[in-house]
C-alpha cells in the first residue's frame, strides 16, 4: 500500500514540474521562428548550430524587431569555427481593411 502512495506522489510530483508555462521571450520566439517568411528562410539554410546567441534590438516604429542569431556551425561532436548568423528584421505594416499585419524578412550569412 506504501509503494502504490509513493508511486502516485511521484507521478504527480512529476507532472507538475513537467508542465511548467514558457516565458514570454519564449513564446516570442517561437512566434517568430514559426512565422511562414522566416521558416521557409531557414528551410533553406543550414541551422544546424552550437553555442547559439540570440539579441534582439526594437526601434520605435511598430512591430519593427530585429533577431540576430549568431551559432557555431556543428560538426559531429564539437563546434566548428565557422560562424553562421541569422538575422530576422521584422516591421508591421497597415492591413487592408483594419489593423496592422507583421511582415518579416530573414538573411542567413
Amino acid at each position: 500500500m506504501k509503494f502504490l502512495i509513493v508511486a502516485a506522489l511521484m507521478t504527480l510530483s512529476a507532472q507538475v514540474f513537467a508542465q511548467s508555462k514558457m516565458g514570454p521571450e519564449a513564446v516570442e520566439m517561437f512566434n517568430v521562428l514559426t512565422h511562414g517568411q522566416v521558416s521557409d528562410c531557414l528551410q533553406r539554410a543550414d541551422v544546424d548550430m552550437v553555442n547559439i546567441e540570440i539579441k534582439k534590438m526594437v526601434a520605435r516604429c511598430p512591430g519593427c524587431n530585429t533577431y540576430t542569431i549568431t551559432g557555431n556551425k556543428r560538426n559531429i561532436d564539437t563546434p566548428s569555427a565557422e560562424k553562421t548568423v541569422i538575422t530576422i528584421k521584422g516591421k508591421s505594416v497597415p492591413g487592408t481593411f483594419r489593423g496592422w499585419i507583421q511582415t518579416y524578412t530573414c538573411d542567413v550569412k
